[in-house]
């Protein structure tokens, strides 16, 4: 993979991870909705905060560890 795909991914998958923190720290538990939409347009809506918590605890973790791997790769780069 070369070195600039790799920092685009990098970044990209940073940006997200932050996106994602800022949401961790702004929700509150009421009243949220989580809404999954397939490119066909077809969604599904949850509502109940307990199953919404632990997709997002899911995401972030998946998301960290993604980000960690990739970062590591940024780090051990040869050229």
């Amino acid at each position: 993979m070369c070195f600039q795909v790799l920092c685009k991914k990098f970044n990209f998958l940073k940006r997200k991870s932050d996106e994602l923190n800022a949401y961790m720290v702004g929700r509150d538990g009421l009243k949220e909705t989580l809404v999954i939409q397939n490119t066909d347009g077809v969604t599904f809506e949850i509502s109940n905060s307990a199953i919404i918590s632990k997709i997002m605890v899911l995401c972030q973790n998946e998301l960290f560890s993604i980000l960690d791997e990739t970062e590591k790769e940024v780090v051990n780069f040869e050229i």
